[in-house]
Formats: C-alpha cells, structure tokens, sequence
C-alpha cells in the first residue's frame, strides 16, 4: 500500500510539474524544402557562463543537409553570431551522420530532422543574453536550394527550470559522437599521413577491446576532400582496424593540419581529432616500389616450396616429369604456373566482388568459417585415400572419350588449380610473415 501511495504523489508530481513546462524557441527561418529554429532545454541561464541550445532542422521528404565535410556534393552551414549581445562565441556539435548519394556524387549528412547542439559562451552570466543567428545552409534531392533564415532568442539571467525541449536536447548529447577514448572501448587510435609524388595517404589505426563490424569512417580536414571508400584490413579477431584512404596530392595542400575521423558501427561511435604531419616519400620511386613487390612474391614462392604440405603436389609435378618427354617438361611447368597464377587471379576478383558489395574481407577469413574446414577435411581425406590406394575414380565414358580428356595441356592447366587449393593453406602464416 505505501508503495502504491508513493507511486501515486510521484505521478501527481510530474502531472503538476509539466504544467509549468514551456517551450523557449525562436522563431522558424523558412526555405522552399526545410525550416529551422533554436529552442532551449532551460527558461534561463542558470547564472552560468555558457549554456547549451539546440539547432533545430526540419526537412522535407528525401531532402538533404550536410555534414562538417560534406565531400564535393555540398557545403556545410555556416552561423554568425555578431549581433547577438553577451555573446562571446557558439561552438557548434555535429551528430553522427550518414552517407547518401545526389546526382552521382557521394556525400554525408543528415535527412528528416536534425539538432545541432551549440554551446553559447557568455561574457557575464548576470546579464540576460540576446542571440541574433545568421545561417547560410544547403539543402539538396533531385537538385539544391540555398537557405538562410535569421533567428532571434532572448534568455535571461538567473535560476532556470526545464523547458518541454529540455530531454530532447538531453537525447540529442547523448548520442553524439564520444571524443574522450577513455569512456571508449578503444585501446589504441592513431592517424598517419604520407604522401609520395602523386598519392597522399591518411591511415587510421585502431585496435578495439570488443570487435568491429562494417564500420563507417568520415574524415574531416580544412581541404573539402571528396567522400571516398577507405582500404580496409582486420585482425583475425575483428579486434584490430586499419584503414587507409588514398587521395591526389594536390588535393591536401599543408604539411601539417588538423584531421578529425569518426568511427561508426553497431560498437562504436566515436571523433578523433589530432594534429598529422605529412611523411613525405618522395625518395622512393615506383621502379624501387616495384622492385620491393617482386621481392616479397620471389620470397613468397621460396617458403612456398619448402613447406612440408606442398610436398603432395611436389611428388605430382615430379611424376609428370617422368611421364614427359625432355621437350615437353618445360611447357607443363609453364601451363602449370600459368594455372596457379589464374587460380590465384580468380581468388582476388571473388575478394574484390565481395569488398565492393561491404562485406568483410580479412586475411584467412575463410579458414574461420566451419562449413569451409568441414569440405577442405573432406576433400583432402578423399585425396589421401585415393593416394593410399584404397579406391580410385574411374572416368565416366563420356568424359574419357571427349577431346579434352587426352589434352595433357588442359591436365597440366588443372594440376595448377589443385596446387593453389593444397598448398596455400599451410603457407599462409609463413607468406604472410613475409608480405608484412
């Protein structure tokens, strides 16, 4: 019963308190497809020297605004703030956005409605404050419109109580973009940037202590850069990222700026901002790049060769050479290569399809899914049995009597194919011991 009791006053409370709730805004600033307004969590400035507004967008159906860096679809919002009184500066907070395609051309920013918080400092909080806003936005479909509105807002000085914006504004800073690593589930977050004579690259590095799953990475710099897919990598366990994002040299035009990356996914949501200094490359040429490349695949091929498992394949390729004659060994050991290298093609235009559709592509990510170790155990225990003697596969008649069945050119191409699928799971930490 005294619970019940308690319940019912706290109800009668909050009944009675949102009576005295009111709206605090200025007025709209209208355009052809959007409208905006500033509302206020508080009546007044809590004698404080800084307070927390709201930026309110309302936009049209399937109309656009932008992000900080919108890439070359757009502008950002610009404010201006000078005829306000006891106003010392507005610092804007941009939500987290997301990425939207107008007229062939990749941008990020926001649709429907959107509150940007923006904390006024004051010069003396004992004053009331008359906020004078000038905004020049843009907002975009099937085309884009200018707009502009000029917004006033009159707060006074003294004890404030919450006004019916107050838990929306509180929504809206809870969802922003975490800036403190610490309140993250980040161990480590670092941007480098090298350029050479015609590429400057950014590179993210982060390692997570839960994992990532398709994230989402926006820069922003004072360039304008364009809004462009990063080359990903993971760690076997998802736990380590590093992206690296490629773009024209005279695109980033100082040696050291400001950068600021923001990371979404279902895990994470946070701004980095650092200061990066370009290291420069222009001392290696793309001969000695090359040069370096062939290198790493000579020293692939060597370890290659020497791994225990590649011995089945090696024994293969011998008896072939007994089978031959001395003119025709060299043309199966070409037609034969030539197998493994296509093979090996073929893998990376899979890999690549799969990159292009946002799936996640890591290095040994296949060894990582049961239903592929179950068929490659299968496939080599049917192999090893056949090898053993213990059955053989006899050629339907069909296939026998076709023409490629005594094309020894077609068998060698093949031999190829079998050599990528038996030797290229054993060698993989040791090759990519040696790529890294």
């Amino acid at each position: 019963v005294i619970y019940i009791l308690q319940l019912f006053f706290l109800l009668i409370t909050l009944i009675s308190s949102s009576g005295s709730l009111y709206g605090l805004e200025s007025n709209w600033g209208i355009s052809d497809a959007s409208k905006v307004r500033l509302i206020s969590p508080l009546s007044h400035n809590n004698n404080k020297d800084k307070i927390i507004l709201g930026l309110e967008y309302h936009l049209e159906p399937e109309w656009k605004t932008y992000w900080q860096s919108p890439g070359d679809g757009g502008f950002p919002q610009e404010l201006s703030w000078n005829k306000s009184t006891n106003v010392s500066s507005i610092d804007i907070d941009w939500p987290t956005p997301s990425e939207f395609e107008i007229l062939g051309i990749k941008s990020i920013g926001y649709q429907d409605e959107v509150i940007f918080p923006l904390t006024t400092h004051l010069f003396d909080p004992q004053k009331p404050t008359s906020i004078n806003l000038s905004i020049n936005y843009l907002t975009c479909k099937e085309i884009c419109i200018p707009g502009n509105a000029n917004l006033y807002l009159e707060i006074p000085a003294g004890n404030g109580t919450p006004t019916n914006y107050f838990f929306t504004i509180e929504k809206t800073l809870s969802s922003l973009p975490q800036k403190n690593i610490n309140l993250t589930s980040f161990s480590d977050f670092n941007i480098t940037t090298s350029t050479d004579k015609e590429i400057t690259s950014i590179n993210l590095e982060a390692t997570t202590k839960s994992f990532f799953y398709n994230p989402k990475l926006y820069l922003h710099t004072p360039f304008g850069l364009p809004v462009i897919e990063p080359v990903l990598d993971y760690s076997l366990d998802q736990s380590t990222l590093n992206a690296t994002f490629y773009f024209d040299r005279e695109l980033i035009t100082k040696d050291s700026f400001e950068i600021s990356a923001l990371l979404v996914d279902q895990n994470h949501n946070f701004l980095f901002n650092t200061n990066s200094k370009i290291n420069k490359l222009d001392n290696i040429s793309y001969s000695n790049k090359f040069l370096f490349y062939f290198t790493i695949a000579l020293l692939g091929g060597l370890i290659l060769n020497v791994m225990p498992c590649v011995f089945p394949v090696l024994s293969i390729k011998l008896l072939a050479v007994l089978e031959n004659q001395q003119k025709t060994t060299r043309i199966s050991f070409l037609i034969t290569s030539f197998g493994i290298v296509t093979s090996f093609i073929l893998l990376a235009l899979i890999f690549l399809i799969m990159q292009q559709a946002n799936m996640t592509v890591a290095w040994g990510m296949q060894f990582q899914q049961p239903y592929y170790l179950l068929i490659i155990a299968f496939v080599l225990a049917v192999f090893m049995l056949n090898m053993f003697g213990l059955f053989e596969f006899r050629t339907p008649q069909l296939v026998y009597f076709s023409r490629f069945s005594h094309n020894k050119f077609i068998k060698y191409f093949f031999n190829g194919f079998f050599a990528t699928i038996m030797a290229t799971p054993c060698s993989a930490p040791f090759v990519g011991t040696a790529i890294t």
